[in-house]
């Protein structure tokens, strides 16, 4: 009878473990959406955002972008880079913004610029 009330304490624990990791993993995933998708629903939470890149203004060791999705939308993004701006990260270029949206703009921690373009 022990062995048998071991093994359910240990498959209802196992149990727990899962659902705790699948719900924590639910909660964080990040949105992958273009500017027209972003609302007031997203606000305050991490993003991933694909644009096409209206203008660029570059700083010291930061850019501002403005990633557009054509008439659909358009959305600041602010991106302080460590070490240089990407080369390739110009007017007409799809790139992904990945940061925090607040107040209708995205602080990015990563900016990538797609590689090929159809």
């Amino acid at each position: 009878m022990r062995r048998h009330r071991r093994n359910v304490l240990a498959a209802a624990v196992t149990v727990t473990a899962m659902a705790t990791v699948l719900i924590g993993t639910l909660q964080s995933s990040v949105p992958f959406v273009s500017p027209g998708q972003l609302d007031d629903d997203l606000d305050g939470r991490r993003v991933q955002v694909e644009g096409v890149v209206a203008s660029v203004v570059p700083g010291d060791d930061h850019v501002r972008l403005e990633l557009s999705d054509g008439d659909a939308g358009t959305v600041s993004v602010s991106y302080a880079y460590s070490e240089h701006r990407p080369l390739t990260l110009e007017v007409g270029r799809i790139v992904v913004a990945k940061g925090q949206y607040r107040d209708g703009e995205v602080a990015a921690t990563q900016v990538s610029v797609r590689a090929h373009e159809e």
